[in-house]
């Protein structure tokens, strides 16, 4: 009979030989199907990638026949999922985009992922080698599902766009480098989160005509896209201008262009206001403009007091007759002609007042159709217009290029008509401008030399007034004792104290237009004893001991002072 070996019985050679047969089915079937359904067991060794002179070449473990260049800069968080760049060079040349784009990569702590098969020719090509980078990357990196980015130069533009088209949940931003649309294919966006930034030499053919082609398609899809311009022809622009647009893109990505900022407001004081409370759909344009002769005229009512101020908002924009799109541009030079008219019969009637003004024009950050920067004007007449209803008129004095837009909302108390000066025609719009009219609108403050003393207490005071449209005329003191003092020259009184008590003190300035006031309460507090105690303390001790009758505040005598 035959030894057992040492330290092995039946039992423990049978499991042996069980687990060495189920290892071998592993490695023939299971293991075989994993390797080939699952890539992502081969991840990559990131650190191997950090180098973009070094080795970048990366074969994707679906297909052998497609591959690209990688770069992971240390910058990338280690923390959790990552965003990526994917590059694309109209010859393939994966290698020499990739160094191009490696510094704006690395400043933004981007992956980077060029492929070395997509260059120009068939769409069924480029689309194959994007689809290969796309899930070859998903399966070995830890990416982001939505903050991917494109970029490319000329067809690699294209490329890219085409790229943000067709997985419109994935990418968020592409820079385009002297090129723009996906020409030949039926791609369009599906939404409008995507963020555009193109970089265009101004000496290159696409500069004319394909660059304004992509924008204007862009814009008039609700998705955000920005030009930039710099003197070449079509080469790669300046690292620095590629810094800068993949900055705007990472700072941009995913974020809503009006969240958090607070809306257009109507003006204090304001007789009839239609501001742009909300940049949403309802909010339209109209132009009024000399060069078109066109002009917007906004109904208004119940003005008790003269007309001191007109405020509108708008955006600016210039039209592209080449790609027949509507483009946003700078603002142009600000002189509008504003006018006034009474009511004749539902139209407007002469102009009671007519003048030039060079508004005072705030540029907003909120953005109208995520691209045009949203603007607010303010013009000061030179003489208060009194017109106690009827019509009134702004007018962009155009020169050049830019328009100045009006916007317009359904919704309101007033009816625009918009007048065509060739044939003299109105035409009725239910629709309002967003304008308003105001009278003056004065802040007044009071300051004092001291508040509180032991009587007699002398106190110099000081009056200010601003945001006044005329000059001061009155200025009006009560002193809280009885006393009252007012005049043209009464803006630094002094006035004297002599019983105990506190004393609420009222500063009324006035113009020619309007007057306002401000009241300040227990401002000035006469007592003999001084106890260490804060003024808004004493103050309200005083005002009660007043109250019950404690101290007895002695009357005075009347004083005007013209």
């Amino acid at each position: 009979m035959d030894k057992e070996l040492p330290g092995l019985n039946a039992a423990t050679a049978l499991r042996a030989v069980f687990l060495f047969l189920f290892a071998l089915a592993w490695c023939l079937f299971g293991g075989a199907a994993t390797d080939s359904a699952a890539p992502s067991t081969q991840m990559l060794d990131k650190s191997a990638y950090n180098n973009p002179n070094g080795n970048t070449h990366v074969v994707c473990l679906a297909d052998a026949s497609q591959s690209y260049e990688l770069y992971i800069p240390d910058s990338v968080t280690t923390t959790g999922p990552a965003p990526i760049c994917y590059g694309f060079d109209p010859g393939g040349d994966g290698k020499g985009t990739l160094l191009l784009l490696a510094a704006a990569a690395s400043a933004n702590g981007w992956m980077l992922a060029v492929s070395n098969n997509s260059m120009n020719g068939p769409w069924t090509t480029i689309f194959t080698a994007q689809d290969a980078v796309m899930t070859d990357t998903e399966a070995r990196l830890n990416l982001s599902p939505t903050r991917r980015f494109a970029a490319g130069l000329s067809g690699g533009a294209r490329t890219s766009l085409a790229l943000a088209f067709r997985y419109p949940a994935k990418i968020c931003g592409t820079l385009l480098l002297d090129a723009g649309w996906p020409v030949n294919t039926t791609l369009t966006p599906s939404t409008d989160r995507l963020n555009v930034y193109i970089l265009i030499g101004t000496q290159d053919s696409n500069y004319t005509y394909d660059i304004p082609e992509t924008q204007g398609q862009l814009v008039y899809n609700g998705i955000r896209c920005v030009v930039k311009t710099f003197n070449g022809g079509h080469v790669w622009p300046s690292g620095d201008m590629i810094l800068a647009g993949c900055q705007w893109l990472n700072k941009n990505a995913e974020v809503d262009p009006n969240l958090g900022l607070t809306p257009a407001a109507c003006p204090a004081h304001s007789l009839y206001c239609q501001a742009p409370s909300a940049l949403d759909a309802q909010w339209g344009t109209l132009r009024s403009d000399t060069t078109t002769a066109q002009s917007a005229f906004e109904r208004f009512d119940g003005v008790a007091l003269p007309i001191a101020t007109v405020d509108w908002w708008g955006i600016s924009a210039r039209y592209d007759s080449g790609s027949g799109y509507w483009l946003p541009c700078d603002a142009p030079a600000d002189r509008f002609i504003v006018s006034f008219h009474p009511d004749n019969g539902g139209t407007p009637g002469a102009a009671v007042h007519e003048e030039t003004v060079m508004p005072v024009r705030e540029d907003l950050p909120l953005l109208y159709s995520r691209n045009y920067p949203l603007r607010h004007y303010h013009a000061t007449f030179s003489a208060p217009v009194t017109l106690a209803s009827g019509w009134v008129r702004v007018q962009q004095l155009r020169t050049g290029d830019p328009y100045v837009v009006w916007l317009n909302s359904p919704s309101g108390d007033g009816q625009c008509l918009l007048h065509d000066e060739t044939d003299n025609t109105y035409t009725p719009y239910d629709e309002n401008l967003a304008l308003s009219l105001r009278t003056e609108d004065i802040t007044v403050g009071i300051s004092a030399s001291q508040w509180l003393g032991s009587p007699p207490l002398t106190v110099q005071f000081t009056g200010s007034a601003a945001d006044n449209v005329l000059g001061i005329v009155n200025w009006r003191w009560e002193f809280g004792d009885g006393d009252i003092v007012e005049g043209r020259d009464e803006s630094s009184p002094v006035h004297s104290y002599d019983a105990e008590g506190s004393y609420t003190v009222t500063l009324t300035v006035s113009t020619d237009l309007s007057s306002s006031s401000v009241t300040r309460r227990d401002f000035i507090v006469v007592t003999q004893t001084l106890p260490l105690a804060s003024h808004g303390t004493m103050a309200s001790l005083c005002a009660l001991l007043a109250l019950t009758g404690a101290i007895a505040a002695r009357k005075k005598r009347r004083r005007y002072s013209l």
